[in-house]
């Protein structure tokens, strides 16, 4: 019993560890989501120049871009998903002694947490770039 303590210490620097780097991810993901849509909005500015001369408001402009952005981190989060689902069920052949938990919850917060990084990552970048296109 006397390893314990330090196996309980090892545990916590091991889930400190695997919080900052889920943090970083997420922080990637946002910006990779954010860039992706700043290049659809440059690449798009005649389109957005015809949406304004007929009469489309900012935020119209604006949420055609945002769906953009959910549809891509959902994308990411059913990808994630899916490689959460296969691994997990090539994990449980490898132990067979854990005992299987289904990774259906994971799966969709994993994709929730992919939409919701889409809408921040565009989100930000567009009321930066919208403005710039604009002028």
């Amino acid at each position: 019993t006397s390893w314990l303590p330090s196996l309980d210490r090892a545990l916590r620097v091991v889930t400190w560890i695997a919080v900052v780097l889920g943090a970083i991810v997420c922080v990637a993901c946002a910006l990779a989501v954010s860039s992706t849509i700043q290049l659809m909005v440059l690449g798009q500015r005649d389109a957005i120049e015809v949406m304004r001369l007929v009469g489309a408001s900012t935020s119209y402009t604006r949420l055609t871009f945002v769906v953009g952005g959910v549809l891509e981190g959902t994308l990411g989060g059913l990808l994630a998903a899916a490689a959460l689902y296969w691994g997990s069920s090539w994990w449980s052949s490898w132990l067979a002694a854990l005992p299987s938990v289904s990774p259906l919850y994971p799966g969709l917060s994993v994709i929730v947490m992919g939409a919701v990084l889409g809408v921040l990552g565009s989100w930000t970048s567009l009321s930066r770039v919208i403005r710039a296109v604009g002028r």
